[in-house]
């Protein structure tokens, strides 16, 4: 147990010192190429927007990204419950996978054929496009 914990906090040490670098580069970049020449050449408005606009943009793609890593983390946390592995060895072990299969490459073949009469190809004949 407490290997795990040692590695977790390196993983956690080495993903903030990820995030900071990351965030460091932006504000450095920012502070050269933008606001530097900004102040040089006096243009306050400027300076005001960047000062808030570039933050916010950053704070924004922060949310983005980590409401993405939460919906991957609970997706594939779910794989692992014991409910939904017994569900997925049902679901692939089922007689009717094979006929599913059959099924979508009918279809297939029937729309590429242009068979204009027989559109539902797997249906009973009173469920057929001239029946209705």
């Amino acid at each position: 147990m407490k290997n795990q914990d040692n590695s977790t906090h390196i993983w956690k040490f080495i993903g903030l010192t990820a995030l900071a670098v990351f965030v460091g580069s932006i504000l450095w970049s920012m502070w050269v190429e933008t606001l530097r020449p900004l102040f040089r050449q006096g243009n306050t408005a400027a300076i005001i927007n960047n000062l808030v606009g570039r933050p916010l943009i950053l704070i924004g793609v922060g949310i983005f990204v980590y409401g993405g890593v939460v919906f991957m983390r609970d997706t594939f946390g779910a794989l692992r419950d014991e409910t939904m592995q017994k569900n997925t060895a049902v679901i692939t072990a089922a007689p009717y996978h094979r006929f599913q299969m059959f099924q979508i490459v009918a279809i297939f073949l029937l729309y590429d054929s242009g068979d204009e009469e027989n559109k539902c190809f797997t249906c009973p004949p009173d469920l057929q496009v001239g029946a209705l």
